[in-house]
């Protein structure tokens, strides 16, 4: 199951009316989409914890509908079955979210930011387990089954981390919009 979390770039449909009346071809628009997914997709795999790498490896985007050439929006997504126990159900980012600590992460977080305590499948935790040194997966399963996992909704953060350089992006491709213009005129 893929989380349902994801990010559709829309509003597109106007600028493009405008952008073909002009004569202009869709092409920035089509770049501009992209290269938003992407940086998204590349602070996801950078921010996402990883374990065998299947989380981080099933991040990624695709274009929803397409009109034309110029897609009507993007979805950035993971598609690893366990990504929603990694991700959560967040619709946005809470109020003073922070990644949680790489040692004693059992103090950390409200429940709210932790799944519901749930019984998971034995053999990925022995797995696991077993890559570790001096974890018993019994433990872990009881564990998980009183307190939850912590939700790292990495989909969002990444969202977050580059506003900058995707407004860095829009600013580009508004400026060789801009210049085709006065070259055209």
């Amino acid at each position: 199951m893929a989380t349902n979390k994801n990010f559709q770039f829309q509003g597109m449909t106007e600028i493009k009316r405008k952008l073909t009346n002009a004569g202009f071809t869709l092409i920035p628009l089509r770049h501009l989409m992209n290269e938003h997914a992407e940086v998204i997709v590349e602070e996801a795999k950078k921010v996402v914890p990883v374990d065998t790498g299947a989380l981080q490896k099933s991040i990624g985007f695709k274009s929803v509908a397409m009109v034309g050439r110029l897609p009507t929006s993007i979805k950035v997504e993971a598609t690893a079955p366990h990504s929603k126990f990694v991700h959560g159900d967040f619709k946005r980012l809470p109020s003073g979210y922070s990644l949680p600590p790489k040692r004693n992460r059992q103090s950390w977080g409200s429940k709210s930011w932790r799944t519901r305590p749930h019984y998971p499948p034995l053999r990925p935790i022995e797995e696991w387990a077993s890559r570790k040194t001096d974890v018993n997966a019994y433990s872990v399963v009881h564990s998980i089954n009183e307190r939850g996992t912590p939700l790292v909704p990495f989909l969002l953060i990444a969202e977050k981390n580059t506003r900058k350089d995707r407004r860095k992006i829009t600013q580009k491709v508004s400026a060789e919009i801009s210049l085709a213009w006065k070259l055209k005129r």
